[in-house]
């Protein structure tokens, strides 16, 4: 006895709900009830399974004539078409290359993934199935979700690594580059992380120098307020990494004793008078690190940020009552320095030097500008000169006629001729 074909059967694909029903033998699909309506259509087959199969394609076609889909996806079949799954582990795996080959660092992978995985999210959010279907409106809707919960450097860095995995697909042949697209990403000029003024530090140095318990805290925010140096690299710091007669502190990229930068290059940072006294006032615990956290183990970037808010910034809301003091972190602490060797005039190319950065354009981004050390430079302004102000007669309101030197030797004018060069 032959199959009953079922009638009336809902479809949902990608755009638009369908119902298929059989007429005279011959399948249709009608998704008059979709908004836009996507109209009823003959699917030229008898045959159930290959009505599903078709209807698909229909899908897309329709959706493609009502502006809901990119015209470039019709050239692609859905069996050919590479899946988000796919092409993220292909990625992932690009990922795990050795650092010989250019592999990333370990906390570089990590913040990747972090990354994919929002997209990942978003994707299945809105139905995006395959990196075909991924342009720039994509990308636009995409930042636009993340920038409710995210800052705008975040947003960028997210979007830089979307284009990057399109990028990575495309040149290893697993997306064809029709596919690719352009699309340009405004990065922050400036920094919106708070930096604390010279009072705010100095206040956050006298409270933690009170307890004798709080000396880690007081010797961790001293070193990196004055050096600049990134939260990890203080925390991996040895004493084979001080040098005091030079005074130099040396911050390595060595695999083979675990310590890393985030540029993968070594550098040096001269040592401040108030690095020098932490220093000189530590002693070796039984290990090669030069600090601690506060129960004499391995400094954590948690452990340091939770001591910080309840021991420093907490007791000295009061005292600074702007919301962001609140805020601070140890990486507020490398702005500070940014700040603090500007204001004090020190060469950009040193700062940089310093700081790991490879263009001044990130030393200016790290940059914030002091309220007292601006009142300081404009009074510089102030200052008696022997130039006396412009006066309204000085300023010229239409170009003199040169003298013509032909008509004579008349020294008035020969004068005035020489004055003007």
């Amino acid at each position: 006895m032959p199959r009953k074909e079922p009638n009336n059967v809902k479809v949902p694909c990608r755009y638009f709900l369908w119902t298929l029903r059989s007429r005279d033998g011959v399948w249709q699909a009608d998704g008059r009830s979709n908004q836009p309506s996507a109209g009823r259509h003959s699917l030229n087959t008898r045959d159930f399974d290959e009505a599903k199969d078709i209807i698909h394609d229909l899908d897309l076609q329709i959706a493609v004539n009502l502006g809901l889909a990119n015209r470039r996806l019709l050239d692609s079949q859905s069996g050919k078409m590479l899946s988000i799954e796919c092409g993220l582990d292909f990625f992932d795996r690009h990922l795990d290359r050795p650092a010989v080959a250019g592999g990333p660092k370990d906390t570089t992978k990590q913040r990747y993934r972090r990354i994919i995985r929002a997209f990942t999210a978003y994707t299945q959010k809105r139905q995006i199935q395959f990196w075909e279907q991924v342009d720039a409106d994509a990308f636009n809707e995409y930042a636009k979700v993340r920038s409710q919960s995210c800052t705008s450097a975040t947003v960028v860095t997210e979007i830089s690594l979307c284009k990057a995995i399109l990028s990575f697909l495309i040149e290893s042949k697993h997306l064809d580059p029709k596919f690719g697209f352009t699309y340009r990403v405004r990065r922050p000029k400036q920094s919106t992380r708070y930096c604390p003024t010279p009072d705010e530090m100095r206040a956050i140095l006298n409270i933690l120098a009170v307890d004798p318990d709080l000396k880690w805290l007081h010797d961790v925010v001293s070193i990196l307020s004055y050096t600049g140096m990134r939260f990890g690299e203080v925390a991996q710091l040895t004493w084979d990494d001080v040098n005091l007669k030079n005074g130099i502190l040396y911050v390595r990229d060595d695999v083979e004793h675990q310590q890393s930068t985030k540029s993968g290059c070594s550098r040096k940072v001269p040592i401040h008078q108030v690095v020098r006294a932490v220093i000189e006032g530590l002693s070796p615990c039984g290990d090669e690190l030069l600090l601690h956290g506060p129960r004499g183990g391995r400094l954590r970037g948690d452990t340091f940020g939770d001591y910080l808010r309840k021991c420093a910034l907490q007791p000295l809301a009061e005292l600074f009552s702007h919301p962001r003091f609140q805020k601070i972190t140890a990486h507020s602490l490398r702005h500070f320095f940014n700040s603090l060797c500007a204001a004090s005039g020190i060469s950009q190319q040193y700062v940089m030097e310093w700081m790991g950065h490879r263009t001044s354009a990130m030393t200016k981004y790290y940059f914030t500008s002091d309220d007292q050390a601006s009142q300081n430079y404009i009074k510089k302004l102030e200052l008696p000169t022997d130039v006396p102000p412009a006066r309204a007669d000085d300023i010229r309101t239409k170009p003199e006629t040169k003298p013509n030197v032909l008509e004579g030797n008349d020294p008035g004018n020969q004068q005035e001729h020489r004055s003007s060069d």
